[in-house]
């Protein structure tokens, strides 16, 4: 099939979807498109980082042991310096400078701005107050900032002269942008994420099943946007409060889900690559490492998302009805294996293994458009374009 063609078959398919769906499709098929080209190394970061979980639970190595240190250093820097990949990957999609894109990221990154936010709770910045935001394993904060740089740019190229543009262009774009970020996005990430931890917190008192059915459907979104970095915070305070958090058994539902959502496609997928990606998705998603089921596999075929949801809420209602419980703060089904509370254990497994399993029933049911040819020769023919244009 020809370039024009595959193009002329893209536009036909957005064309028949309404306004709703097509914005939809837009923002994930953005997404899913910044993090493919990012995606393997997250994926071998996350197998790497799933097996020395899986050999702590197994009692096989201890956090004191010689070889505990150097691989949770190789797989936790991938997602540590994640924002940096995302950045520089979104500077494609976006048409921009993606070297100044990845200044951005490490700006945020970078130890001396870690302690600056630190030393207190806020600060100022341009006389408005700022709140400290930790910006490692972070997406969505770069990617807007990347795709804020990239109109920046545009009105920059027309004050600065051609002849300067090589030295003062690119510092001028990270300087106008980063107060955008730091102001903006960053702290509306955390704001929200502390919300819905808030309206989590005040609604399980009196209605435990209402807010594990809410938290549930929702999680998927939250990952997806990255607001669901601001709930730690608030599950140590309800931890401080009563001894006990009900936040994290609840995220662990919506992880089973993406990992039920995620074998169905590894299962129904006629594509070697995907195949490869969701069952490598569904192990990460067990160890607490969502990337690769929300962004390989989710985002990019958008239906899965409506089983992840649904079977997400299923689960958190029986968390909430339940009221299970963790005495410490994890991550993933394993990993929480050891922080549930006794008595409520074996709802705790229920849960995960309904979630899960309605997911895989769901997605299967529902379905999803595999990828084909033309998806792959479509995604390939964007970059290219994308790389041309720079």
């Amino acid at each position: 099939m020809k370039t024009e063609e595959i193009h002329n078959e893209v536009a036909r398919l957005n064309r028949n979807m309404p306004l709703w769906q097509r914005k939809i499709h837009l923002i994930l098929n953005a997404l899913a498109e910044i993090l493919s080209p990012i995606l393997p190394v997250v994926i071998g970061a996350g197998l790497l980082k799933g097996i020395v979980v899986l050999l702590l639970s197994l009692g096989l190595i201890s956090f004191e042991s010689q070889l505990y240190q150097p691989l949770i250093i190789i797989s936790d820097s991938v997602f540590y310096f994640l924002p940096v990949l995302a950045a520089f990957s979104s500077a494609r999609q976006f048409r921009t400078n993606p070297y100044a894109a990845a200044f951005i990221a490490g700006i945020l990154l970078y130890p001396g701005m870690i302690e600056f936010w630190n030393s207190a709770t806020s600060t100022d910045l341009l006389g408005i107050p700022v709140p400290a935001v930790n910006y490692a394993s972070t997406i969505i904060p770069a990617v807007l900032g990347v795709w804020c740089m990239s109109y920046i740019e545009k009105g920059l190229k027309r004050i600065i002269p051609n002849i300067l543009h090589t030295i003062f262009l690119p510092i001028a774009m990270v300087c106008v942008t980063i107060p955008f970020v730091v102001i903006l996005f960053g702290p509306i990430t955390v704001a929200a994420g502390n919300l819905v931890g808030q309206a989590f917190i005040g609604l399980y008192e009196d209605y435990s099943w209402l807010a594990g059915f809410l938290l549930g459907a929702v999680y998927p979104i939250l990952l997806l946007t990255g607001i669901h970095t601001g709930l730690p915070p608030m599950m140590i305070r309800s931890l401080s409060d009563y001894g006990m958090d009900y936040m994290l058994v609840v995220s662990i539902a919506a992880y089973s889900a993406q990992a039920g959502a995620s074998l169905a496609v590894c299962l129904k997928s006629k594509n070697k690559s995907l195949k490869m990606v969701a069952g490598a998705a569904v192990f990460t998603a067990c160890m607490g490492i969502m990337e690769p089921a929300v962004y390989g596999v989710i985002a990019r075929l958008k239906r899965p998302l409506i089983a992840a949801v649904i079977a997400g809420a299923v689960g958190g209602i029986i968390m909430g009805i339940f009221q299970v419980g963790a005495i410490g703060i994890g991550t993933g089904l394993i990993g929480g294996l050891s922080l549930v509370v006794e008595s409520s254990f074996m709802y705790y497994v229920i849960g995960c293994i309904v979630s899960s399993g309605i997911a895989v029933i769901l997605t299967w049911v529902i379905g999803f458009k595999d990828i084909t040819e033309l998806d792959l020769r479509a995604e390939c023919i964007t970059v290219d374009t994308n790389e041309k244009e720079q």
